[in-house]
C-alpha cells in the first residue's frame, strides 16, 4: 500500500495533497507529522466530490505519543495510516449518504460524540464492517 508521508508540516504551511486534500488536516495533533495511504486520500477526493461539500476532519494520523496522551490502542487504524474521522458539518443525515460512504470504504462507524454531534470513522481494510457508536453510553 502507498503512503503519504511527511514527518513534519509546519502548521502556518498550506501542504496540498491534492486538488481536494490538505495535508495540513490529518496531520497528528501533537507532532504535526502525517501518514496517511493513497487509498485513504483517493476515497476522501471522491467523497467530497460525490457529496460535493465540503469534509472536516476530526482526526487524522495519531502519532503514538497522542494515543498514550489519549489512553488509546497505538496500533488502531489511525497510526497505522488507514483511516480518518470527519464530518460533514450537520450538512447530511448520515444515514441518507450511507450509500455513497459504502461504496468509497470498506469499514464505516457512525459515532455520536459526547456533544451529541455526529461524525464518521473512514477505514481502509480487505473486509466490509460497518457499526454505531454512541460516547454518551460508553467509552470505546
Amino acid at each position: 500500500m502507498n503512503f503519504y508521508e511527511n514527518n513534519y508540516i509546519n502548521p502556518s504551511d498550506i501542504v496540498q495533497i491534492n486538488d481536494n486534500i490538505i495535508a495540513n488536516d490529518y496531520m497528528c495533533k501533537h507532532c504535526n507529522k502525517i501518514k496517511l495511504s493513497m487509498y485513504v486520500i483517493d476515497r476522501l477526493s471522491e467523497l467530497k466530490n460525490a457529496l460535493n461539500t465540503d469534509i472536516y476532519v476530526i482526526q487524522g494520523y495519531m502519532c503514538e505519543n497522542l494515543c498514550f496522551d489519549n489512553n488509546d490502542n497505538i496500533n488502531n487504524s489511525h497510526t497505522l495510516g488507514v483511516a480518518a474521522d470527519i464530518s460533514f458539518g450537520g450538512k447530511f443525515d448520515l444515514i441518507d449518504i450511507f450509500d455513497v460512504l459504502v461504496s468509497k470504504f470498506p469499514q464505516i462507524g457512525i459515532i455520536k460524540s459526547i456533544t451529541n454531534e455526529y461524525y464518521v470513522h473512514l477505514q481502509y481494510s480487505d473486509k466490509c464492517l460497518y457499526w454505531l457508536c454512541d460516547k454518551n453510553e460508553n467509552d470505546n
